[in-house]
């Protein structure tokens, strides 16, 4: 059963520093700023960002704080006001959100919002970016994470718990950093590159593009990571 929440307040702060940065060697205009939600017993965070990073770590208890970072390159300064960012809630939920509106001009050749999200530990997440990468150094607790990105990388360096963990890139690496004790189901499957794992999930040769096995015996976690374009690697962390 989902746990519920109440939501007792909003904090924003309006920090804002633009700044010029190289990113890549481009130059770009940055404005920063955070928000958070006060919260009691967060069921699920829900993060997306069109183009950009998703971080996501254990923060507070009793908040889902978010340091966001609005990007355009640069002498377009006048774009940032044009991307959009909401934190709002329902009565399971906390959704993080940064948008380039569809009538937004298409011509920039640098925009997007980077978002560091603070959860309370134990809450399952399920996020998404276009172009850019998402990492996750939380404490999961039991329920469903899902992560998403269409260009990028996926880093997810855990423990886990009880749950299905739902990984896919559409041209880019994932990348599993879980501790030697780790008790899990795996389904991992890359169009064009390979697997590896310093667990002993069968078949990770050079020419493995399926590999399927179970660690653990009695593994309350199934992990399904799929890449179109790179690798999945499994390690144990440190």
């Amino acid at each position: 059963m989902a746990k519920q929440f109440s939501v007792t307040g909003l904090i924003s702060v309006l920090c804002f520093a633009v700044v010029m940065t190289a990113c890549g060697g481009t130059a770009r205009v940055e404005e920063r700023s955070r928000e958070a939600v006060i919260v009691t017993r967060p069921s699920c965070v829900v993060v997306e960002t069109f183009n950009g990073n998703i971080e996501v770590v254990t923060g507070a208890d009793d908040k889902v704080a978010v340091e966001v970072t609005r990007y355009v390159g640069a002498g377009q300064g006048d774009a940032l006001k044009t991307i959009q960012f909401s934190i709002s809630q329902d009565a399971e939920t906390v959704t993080v959100r940064a948008q380039w509106p569809a009538d937004a001009p298409t011509n920039l050749n640098l925009v997007g919002t980077d978002l560091k999200v603070s959860i309370p530990a134990g809450s399952p997440v399920q996020a998404v970016v276009g172009n850019g990468n998402i990492t996750y150094r939380g404490t999961a607790g039991e329920g469903d994470y899902g992560f998403k990105v269409g260009n990028g990388d996926i880093v997810y360096n855990a423990a886990l718990g009880q749950g299905e963990y739902d990984l896919g890139v559409g041209n880019g690496s994932i990348e599993l950093q879980l501790p030697a004790e780790a008790q899990f189901n795996f389904d991992g499957r890359v169009g064009n590159g390979r697997i590896t794992s310093e667990f002993p999930l069968g078949n990770t040769s050079a020419e493995a593009h399926v590999v399927k096995g179970s660690i653990g015996s009695d593994p309350q976690a199934i992990i399904t990571a799929v890449t179109g374009n790179g690798r999945i690697e499994v390690k144990r962390s440190n």
